[in-house]
């Protein structure tokens, strides 16, 4: 999994190069690998300044949507054109083309609270751990969602997964 080293990550795949005191912001490797075909990007924000966390667009693959979340607060100064036409260069560029966005940093403080490359690899890597540990020999046609707990220190707390099956009942799994 490609995992850059001079960037920043959040829990929900966020990337974020810091650029003075500006930022360019995209979605993961890890992300697009997970999504799948990207066939629509949507983003709406430019402009407006935005709160760490808050939604700055949708990403659109076949088969799901996802908000992407401000890794950190700052003004939207700048979506990439690609983007319209192209927006499958998330899947072939993640780290590259593929940027979603750019902003003028609100609160530098919030940089420090991202995780590293390091903490990054080590919650991609439970997640596979965990999705292969949870349901190996196990067969569910439906939808698998995982949720991460994040403690102060950007380790994994617990991990949760939801599985929807096709006969509409749900099976909740815990792992601390």
């Amino acid at each position: 999994m490609n995992v850059p080293a001079n960037l920043k990550y959040t829990k929900d795949h966020e990337w974020i190069k810091v650029e003075g005191s500006n930022a360019v912001i995209g979605v993961t490797d890890f992300a697009q690998g997970q999504l799948g075909d990207v066939v629509f990007i949507e983003i709406e924000t430019q402009g407006e300044t935005l709160a760490k966390e808050e939604v700055f667009g949708t990403i659109e693959a076949v088969k799901t949507v996802s908000d992407m979340f401000m890794p950190v607060g700052g003004e939207i100064i700048e979506v990439n054109p690609k983007l319209v036409d192209s927006p499958d260069v998330v899947n072939k560029d993640p780290y590259g083309d593929g940027w979603m966005v750019k902003i003028k940093i609100t609160n530098p403080a919030e940089l420090s609270e991202l995780l590293t490359p390091e903490q990054y690899k080590e919650l991609i890597n439970a997640y596979d751990v965990w999705q292969q540990k949870s349901f190996m020999g196990k067969k569910y046609m439906g939808i698998v969602r995982t949720t991460f707990i994040i403690d102060e220190k950007g380790k994994i707390a617990h991990i949760f997964e939801n599985v929807k099956v096709a006969n509409h009942t749900e099976e909740v799994l815990e792992k601390q």
